[in-house]
């Protein structure tokens, strides 16, 4: 078991080293090579949807992208550990990697969104499917975890919450009322299994046996809301371009719904053998 375990943190690490490998080398190509692996929105290219996210074209894009996937997978790899999940994290990873960009960059293709834009690339697409997924991996850890926990309760908790989030940065003077309002809703819809979640923190935080899975749970929650305010900035025009911002919500959506499905999928699967 110490075996599987060491293989499986040292499979992780040569993923996200070979993942920032492959971004800064292809950051150091000559822009007319980096532009054929870019998404064009007006071109349907299956290859070049899985490629883009490895392309950057400014050092500020890159290493903050670089940066958030690198913290936001090692905490979800060190949740799912806990559960002795790791394959499932890693299959989850792939699918980032492949399924959600084709579905996004087809979804974009086929609305016509970006007529005015040419390129489509950067990691932020991945990132976002990650963060979005912090809800689903999260639902999976407390079911393992609590006892009489309701991870559906949670999961609408999660999502009122983050549309509390957003809606500060978007509706307008309107934005605060709405936020308040879904906050609200969030914590009167989710207040059991917050009194729960409470309560689990505070038992394992006084135990050293259980201190790690306290201050993961910690991180992820603090760690997933700040990226949400990153994910979806009130200003989405700057003199550097324009912001994704499509790509971002599409990203964070489809990576709860891709998880959460992948999840159904396996179960599903290990219950006729679970239950002879």
């Amino acid at each position: 078991m110490f075996r599987d375990c060491k293989k499986d943190n040292l499979q992780f690490v040569l993923i996200v080293g070979l993942v920032s490998i492959a971004c800064i080398g292809v950051f150091l190509l000559p822009p007319e090579i980096r532009d054929m692996l870019k998404v064009r929105h007006a071109v349907f290219n299956p290859i070049a949807y899985i490629t883009a996210s490895f392309v950057h074209d400014d050092p500020m894009h890159l290493v903050p992208n670089l940066s958030a996937f690198a913290l936001v997978g090692s905490l979800l790899y060190a949740i799912n550990k806990r559960i002795n999940e790791q394959k499932f994290f890693f299959f989850s990873l792939l699918i980032m990697f492949v399924v959600l960009p084709l579905l996004n960059y087809v979804i974009l293709f086929c609305l016509d969104v970006y007529r005015s834009i040419e390129f489509g690339f950067g990691l932020s697409l991945v990132d976002s499917g990650l963060i979005g997924s912090t809800i689903p991996f999260l639902m999976f850890y407390f079911e393992r975890k609590l006892e009489k926990f309701n991870p559906i309760r949670f999961f609408a908790s999660m999502i009122l919450f983050t549309l509390s989030l957003i809606s500060v940065r978007y509706v307008g003077s309107f934005g605060v009322l709405c936020s308040v309002l879904l906050a609200i809703l969030g914590f009167i819809c989710g207040i059991s299994e917050i009194k729960r979640i409470l309560s689990f923190l505070a038992s394992s935080l006084k135990s050293r046996k259980t201190l790690c899975d306290s201050l993961l749970v910690l991180f992820a929650l603090c760690f997933y809301f700040f990226f949400i305010f990153c994910l979806f900035p009130s200003t989405i025009v700057s003199q550097k371009g324009i912001v994704d911002i499509f790509s971002h919500y599409s990203g964070f959506v489809l990576g709860i719904a891709l998880t959460s499905l992948e999840r159904c999928i396996i179960y599903m699967w290990q219950k006729p053998s679970l239950s002879k």
